[in-house]
């Protein structure tokens, strides 16, 4: 059957006897069958008994030694955000000496076990990195991926105040709705009766107060709602109550 060897646990491996002239059988301990694949789970020493056509036996044996397979996996902190991105990972493999880094960026890492050096890397472009590590432990490997999203820009978020007061003094002139990454906002004003008072598609204009048609509107509570999309595509919308105040 040859020479003893190494394997990975897990991996199929065929054992295929020869030598005992045409027409030989061939029969393995350990369940094995020869020629045909198994899986190999731990090392074992393997005899095989080979009978030739003329009834003479013979025997041998061969020792495969079943190796570990390394389990790869890491962790990133943060895995998406805005570029430039830097990301901090680390390396949670077991059964491994060795690791290679592709951090889809173009950057790369390889050490060796006893080093465990901090590792990083910055994203500059927007796009969506495939990060790959892989373990070797001198005869097996394993590898794990997890994608990185740096985007250009972050999610949209809007920020709304609860009164504001329209009385001519500077101060506090315009129910505004502070925004952040969004591209597109609708915001609707409505009064007690659900009749509307104003209607903005802008970001840098706020309700002053008036209704359409220009007149001023009284102290009190009224409704808003707003519609609002991000640069990044993203879809908000909101509703809630505001005061005017005189």
């Amino acid at each position: 059957p040859g020479s003893d060897f190494i394997a990975c646990e897990g991996d199929d491996i065929i054992l295929t006897a020869t030598g005992a002239g045409p027409g030989a059988t061939y029969i393995w301990d350990n369940g094995v069958l020869n020629g045909v694949s198994f899986t190999l789970n731990v090392s074992n020493q393997y005899t095989v008994i080979g009978t030739g056509a003329n009834g003479c036996e013979g025997s041998a044996s061969i020792t495969v030694t079943g190796v570990p397979n390394p389990d790869a996996l890491f962790t990133s902190n943060p895995n998406s955000g805005v570029i430039p991105l830097n990301v901090d990972f680390e390396n949670l493999s077991s059964d491994a000496t060795n690791y290679s880094w592709n951090f889809g960026n173009g950057d790369s890492l390889n050490y060796a076990e006893p080093d465990s050096p901090a590792i990083s890397s910055v994203y500059n472009n927007e796009g969506i990195y495939p990060v790959i590590l892989t373990a070797f432990n001198g005869t097996c490997s394993d590898t794990f991926m997890m994608e990185i999203a740096a985007n250009l820009y972050g999610d949209p978020a809007i920020f709304v105040p609860n009164v504001f007061s329209p009385n001519q003094d500077g101060a506090n002139e315009f129910f505004i709705l502070e925004t952040e990454n969004v591209e597109r906002l609708e915001l609707i004003i409505l009064n007690r009766w659900g009749n509307v008072m104003a209607v903005i598609e802008s970001l840098d204009v706020g309700w002053d107060g008036r209704s359409q048609s220009g007149n001023e509107a009284k102290a009190g509570i009224y409704f808003y709602k707003y519609n609002a999309v991000g640069f990044n595509g993203q879809e908000l919308s909101g509703h809630g109550f505001l005061t005017l105040v005189r």
